[in-house]
């Protein structure tokens, strides 16, 4: 692998990660706005946008890790996923309107905060790193 390829790599990752971190600041507003009984349908698209960009997030942060060494920042993207799966699951199940209202919210802020330090992480100068890239 190339250094270009490196660094785009890592380009794609800080990118993704900070649309991440965007959308789920506004999902947890429309979750909020849910409990009055808002718009679910921008609640969901913006989920099924969130679980996407977190799919390219992590290929972006393992082929990262391959040249960096970064490991943590690869499994990071990779948890960051995991939970948007789960969320997209209960949320499609129709779960979060029933009896895992509460374990789809909680799920949202651990989502809300794996998002945003994913974005952080990301940007700051990942750890194994070549300082040429």
């Amino acid at each position: 692998m190339t250094t270009s390829t490196n660094s785009s790599s890592l380009l794609i990752l800080r990118i993704t990660a900070c649309l991440l971190a965007a959308l789920s600041i506004v999902q947890a507003v429309l979750g909020f706005v849910l409990l009055g009984g808002g718009a679910p349908q921008l609640h969901k698209i913006i989920g099924m946008a969130s679980f996407a960009i977190s799919v390219i997030a992590s290929i972006a942060a393992v082929l990262w890790a391959r040249p960096s060494g970064n490991k943590g920042l690869m499994f990071h993207a990779i948890g960051v996923m995991i939970l948007a799966v789960a969320q997209v699951g209960i949320g499609e199940a129709g779960l979060a309107a029933g009896g895992l209202q509460t374990v789809h919210a909680s799920l949202g802020v651990l989502y809300l905060v794996a998002a945003v330090a994913l974005a952080t992480l990301s940007i700051r100068k990942p750890l194994g790193s070549n300082p040429a890239s």
